[in-house]
C-alpha cells in the first residue's frame, strides 16, 4: 500500500524519440517496463520526424500508443538539439511541474537508448527521491550521473533482444563510455567524460537549476567549466554515502557514478523489428 508520503510525491519521463531511427519492438518494451518499475507517473516523449504525416512516424506513434505511453507531442521539421532542449525547458517540463504544483515533482529527462537508475531498488526510487530535499532542506538540487555502456561478456553483438530476461541479464558487463576527444569551440582537444542529467527538481528557488542545456548533460546555472565528471569529482563530498558537488551556496549536484546507461551495442540490420512492428 503506497504511504501519503509517496503521494506527496510525482515523478515523470521526458524523453525525445525519432521516427526515423527507431529501436526494435522488444528494446521499446524494455525501456517502458524499466521507468514504470520506478513507479513513474506518466511518460511523455517527444516524437520527431523530419516530415509531418510520414510513415515512420505513424508506425512509431501505433507502437507507443499500443505501449500506452501517456504523452506524444509531436516534433516536425529538422533536428535540432537546441530546439530539443527548449521544447523541454520552456513547455514540456514547466507544464508538468505547474500540473503537479500541490507537491513535489521530479523529471527524469532520458534518451530513447538510456536507461537511468538510482542507488537503490528500482521499485524505491521514490523513496530514495522523497529523502534529498530533507537530507538538504533549503536547496536546489539536481542528480547527474556518469555514462556507462553494458554489453556481453564475450563482447559479441546480438542480432535480437529477448524479451523473457532483463536487458541487464542480456548485458552483463558494466563497462565505462567510450572515451574519445572532441574539439571544443576554442579548437583545444577535450575529453569525452560529461554526465547526464538524472533528474531535476521542481522545487528550487533558481529556475535555471531545473532547466537542461542541450544535450541534458548539466543545467544553465552550473558554467561549463564545472560540468565534466573530473572536477566534479574533484570538488565533491560524501554525505551520508551520497556524493555531492556544491556550485554555491544554494545549488547541490547529486552524483550518480555509473547511473547513466546507455545502450550501442546491438547489431541489427534494421532498427525496425523482425516480428513486424507490433512485435505480435
Amino acid at each position: 500500500m503506497k504511504s501519503l508520503e509517496m503521494d506527496n510525491l510525482s515523478l515523470h519521463i521526458v524523453t525525445n524519440w525519432g521516427a526515423e531511427y527507431p529501436k526494435p519492438y522488444e528494446y521499446r518494451q524494455h525501456w517502458v517496463n524499466h521507468y514504470r518499475e520506478m513507479g513513474v507517473n506518466d511518460i511523455t516523449i517527444l516524437l520527431h520526424s523530419t516530415e509531418e504525416g510520414g510513415e515512420s512516424y505513424k508506425k512509431l506513434e501505433t507502437s507507443l500508443n499500443e505501449l500506452k505511453i501517456d504523452n506524444i507531442v509531436p516534433w516536425h521539421g529538422v533536428f535540432l538539439d537546441r530546439m530539443r532542449s527548449k521544447l523541454f525547458n520552456k513547455y514540456i517540463i514547466p507544464k508538468i511541474f505547474k500540473s503537479n504544483e500541490s507537491k513535489e515533482s521530479w523529471v527524469i529527462p532520458v534518451d530513447d537508448d538510456e536507461l537511468f537508475e538510482f542507488p537503490c531498488k528500482l521499485s524505491e526510487t521514490k523513496s530514495f527521491l522523497k529523502k534529498l530535499p530533507q537530507m538538504f532542506p533549503n536547496k536546489d538540487l539536481f542528480i547527474t550521473g556518469r555514462r556507462i555502456n553494458r554489453e556481453r561478456c564475450d563482447g559479441v553483438k546480438p542480432n535480437s533482444i529477448s524479451l523473457d530476461n532483463s536487458l541487464y541479464e542480456q548485458f552483463p558487463c558494466k563497462k565505462p563510455q567510450e572515451e574519445f576527444l572532441y574539439k571544443s569551440r576554442k579548437g583545444k582537444l577535450v575529453k569525452n567524460n560529461i554526465t547526464k542529467v538524472l533528474a531535476i527538481n521542481s522545487m528550487v528557488t533558481n529556475q535555471s537549476a531545473r532547466m537542461l542545456i542541450p544535450g541534458q548533460h548539466s543545467v544553465r546555472c552550473v558554467s561549463m567549466h564545472h560540468r565534466s565528471w573530473d572536477w566534479k569529482m574533484k570538488n565533491s563530498e560524501l554525505v551520508d554515502n551520497l556524493r555531492i558537488c556544491k556550485h554555491d551556496d544554494n545549488i547541490i549536484e547529486i552524483l550518480i557514478d555509473d547511473g547513466a546507461y546507455e545502450y550501442k551495442h546491438f547489431n541489427f540490420n534494421s532498427w525496425w523489428s523482425t516480428a513486424d512492428f507490433g512485435g505480435n
